[in-house]
């Protein structure tokens, strides 16, 4: 085998690790947020995503080596709420943490529109 094709193979196997660990993430973030006190609208508020869901990711992340710190962590909170509603539902959760776990950080994912 040459080098190159030593490199090709090194990165589809990084891919497909990477791949692997967007989609336990994904079920996972699922897991998080029903664990969740939900409002009437079936969404969470800002205060329990914070205390009850981020110390959750902030676990899973360091598992899957996901790259973070605090402050990105309380950023990637605030941008949750991506139709302005107060409130964070299951697919904004959802989204933001595999957009951050997938590399884009707060300002990235601020600057993205998601609809």
């Amino acid at each position: 085998e040459s080098m190159f094709e030593k490199n090709q193979l090194r990165a589809e196997e990084s891919r497909k690790e990477q791949d692997e660990l967007i989609s336990m993430l994904d079920i996972k973030a699922s897991e998080v947020y029903d664990t969740l006190d939900l409002d009437e609208y079936g969404e969470a508020s800002f205060e329990s995503i914070m205390l009850e869901a981020m110390p959750m990711i902030t676990s899973l992340f360091e598992k899957g080596m996901v790259d973070f710190n605090d402050y990105n962590l309380t950023q990637l909170v605030r941008l949750m709420d991506l139709d302005k509603s107060g409130r964070i539902s299951l697919e904004e959760f959802r989204h933001t943490v595999m957009t951050y776990a997938n590399g884009a950080k707060p300002l990235t994912i601020q600057e993205v529109d998601f609809k």
